[in-house]
């Protein structure tokens, strides 16, 4: 790996993780123009460009497999950004894909269970799916909405006591994560009434496509 690619994800990692995701979306266009043969270049592009141009960045997710057609990682990532493209039939390739080449120390085995569980999930499985949620959940706490959909699918089903656990757990890794906040708040009203709101709350309501770069 040449110095010049190393240092522009190095500098890829610092901006997803700061939640700049303008200038990462700027860096990785650029990178683009000088490393298009580097499968992890043009995945993380294809990450970055899911919010402004979701079509594009398909496109580019197929690309990363094509330059790395046997690599569980680009295949999980790649899957994910099918994913939110609503793109489910190339999702569930990519992941049986990804799931027939990964062995048993797979970094990235729970955000694979997660993705199964919203495969499943859009099957109508919420049994299952709540299981993978779970397990992605118990083992990837800190991992951007996987509390959230946890929890979501469990309000869903009426279970907001444990609901309210897991968003109090999640919250407790993400401290300030105003999407978790407001999930909070919302299970505390459908438990407790209106008298759990503290004066002046305001919420939005829950958006998990804010994913904002994938995974």
């Amino acid at each position: 790996m040449t110095a010049d690619l190393q240092e522009t994800l190095t500098r890829s990692t610092e901006l997803t993780q700061s939640g700049r995701h303008d200038e990462h979306l700027e860096l990785m266009r650029d990178a683009l123009a000088h490393h298009r043969d580097e499968p992890e270049v043009v995945i993380r592009a294809a990450q970055a460009h899911l919010v402004a141009e979701p079509e594009e960045a398909a496109h580019l997710a197929t690309e990363a497999v094509e330059l790395a057609p046997e690599d569980p990682g680009t295949l999980t990532r790649a899957a994910f950004v099918m994913f939110h493209v609503d793109r489910l039939d190339d999702t569930q390739k990519l992941f049986s894909r990804a799931t027939a080449a990964a062995d048993d120390d797979f970094a990235l085995a729970f955000d694979l269970a997660h993705l199964g569980g919203q495969l499943v999930l859009a099957r109508g499985d919420e049994a299952q799916a709540l299981e993978l949620f779970e397990l992605a959940f118990e083992n990837q706490p800190e991992t951007a909405t996987y509390g959230l959909t946890f929890a979501n699918l469990l309000a869903q089903r009426g279970e907001h006591e444990r609901a309210l656990q897991v968003t109090e757990e999640a919250l407790r890794h993400r401290p300030g994560d105003q999407l978790l906040e407001d999930m909070r708040l919302r299970l505390r009203i459908a438990i407790h009434g209106m008298d759990a709101v503290p004066p002046g709350a305001t919420f939005e309501p829950t958006d998990e496509s804010d994913e904002r770069d994938g995974r």
